[in-house]
């Protein structure tokens, strides 16, 4: 594919930044705005990385995308 390795484009962010500070004990809501490249069926996972403690995977999905590609430069 000649999208291989980004077949995601990140559209929005909220908060808007990648890293994040997320205070103990709380709840902190987040969303990811991505538009597919090209179809194809996925399977995707959040991911949150914690300082010292390391990466933990959330619930996983299935998204089916169809449609004509979309090809970087």
């Amino acid at each position: 594919s000649t999208n291989s390795g980004n077949r995601w484009k990140i559209m929005a962010r909220d908060p808007p930044s990648v890293v994040f500070e997320i205070q103990g004990n709380s709840v902190t809501s987040y969303s990811v705005t991505a538009k597919a490249l090209e179809p194809g069926v996925y399977h995707v996972h959040t991911q949150l990385n914690v300082t010292n403690v390391g990466p933990g995977l959330g619930p996983g999905t299935t998204v089916v995308v169809d449609g004509e590609p979309i090809l970087k430069p």
